[in-house]
C-alpha cells in the first residue's frame, strides 16, 4: 500500500484480522492511507466505488475464491481495473508454459530460485512430477500444521531461519520440493510468511486458465497474465 500512497493515490485497505491495526501504525505517516477490518466478502463500499482494486495472496485464503472475487469486482467503477495473485497449483509446469523465455525471471519473483541452464531442459521434462510432489508434501504437512496451537506452529517456523541458508545451496534445492520455507532474505519476514503458509485454514491453488475464466465470466476485458504465479489483471467495461 505504501508505495500506491507515496504515488499519490488514495488507498484504503481491507483485512479481516487485526493486521489492519499494525499496518494502520506503520503507515501513520502517509495521510491518504486508511484501513477498515472487515470481511471481504461482504466489503463495506458501495458498489463501483474504487478505480482500481487490487488482492496479494488474499483469496486463496477464502472458502470460495471466486465468489470472493466477485464480491471485489462489485467494488470496481466501471472502467476500473482489477488485479489479483492467487498461490499456483503447477507452478514450474505452468511457469515454462506461459513465460518459456522468462522461466528464472519468474520463479525469482515466486520461490527465489534459479534452475541453471544445463538443468532446465530436464526440469522442464519432468516439471509435472515436481508440482505434484511440492503440492502432495505441502498438503500432508499442512494436514497437522493447521491443527497445531499458533504459539508451537509459530516457534517450529523459525527453523525456516537456518534453512534459508542450505536451501540457497543448489545441490539442496530438492529439499525445497518436500518442505516449503519463505525464501526472503530477513529473517522475521521469512519466519512469518512461513508461519502464513502453514496456518491459514484455507488455502486453495489456481491455474492461470482458471483464474482467467472468473475473469472473462464477470464480462472483463483487456484481461493480463503477469509473470508471476498466479497473477491476472483485467478491465472493467466502461
Amino acid at each position: 500500500m505504501d508505495l500506491i500512497a507515496r504515488a499519490g493515490a488514495e488507498v484504503v485497505g481491507v483485512d479481516l484480522s487485526q493486521a489492519v491495526e499494525v499496518a494502520r501504525e506503520n503507515l501513520k505517516s502517509l495521510p491518504n492511507c486508511h484501513f477498515l477490518q472487515a470481511d471481504l466478502c461482504q466489503p463495506p463500499f458501495p458498489p463501483g466505488t474504487f478505480d482500481f482494486v487490487y488482492s496479494i495472496g488474499v483469496l486463496h485464503h477464502t472458502p470460495n475464491p471466486q465468489e470472493s472475487f466477485r464480491r471485489l469486482l462489485e467494488a470496481v467503477k466501471p472502467g476500473g481495473e482489477i488485479a489479483l495473485w492467487v498461490y499456483p497449483r503447477y507452478r514450474l509446469t505452468e511457469t515454462f508454459r506461459y513465460f518459456p523465455d522468462q522461466v528464472n525471471e519468474v520463479l525469482a519473483q515466486d520461490v527465489n530460485f534459479r534452475i541453471g541452464p544445463g538443468s532446465a531442459g530436464i526440469v522442464r521434462r519432468i516439471a509435472r512430477i515436481l508440482d505434484w510432489t511440492m503440492e502432495t508434501s505441502s498438503a500432508a504437512q499442512r494436514a497437522i500444521t493447521t491443527r497445531l496451537p499458533s504459539p508451537w506452529l509459530y516457534g517450529l517456523c523459525h527453523a525456516a531461519i537456518p534453512l534459508y541458508y542450505l536451501y540457497r545451496i543448489p545441490l539442496f534445492y530438492p529439499l525445497r520440493l518436500v518442505t516449503k520455507i519463505a525464501m526472503d532474505p530477513d529473517p522475521e519476514w521469512r519466519v512469518l510468511d512461513t508461519f502464513d503458509w502453514y496456518s491459514p485454514k484455507y488455502q486453495s491453488k489456481h491455474t492461470y486458465r482458471e483464474v482467467c475464466a472468473w475473469f472473462r465470466d464477470a464480462g472483463l476485458e483487456e484481461i493480463t497474465i503477469l509473470p508471476r504465479p498466479v497473477a491476472i489483471r483485467g478491465r472493467r467495461p466502461a
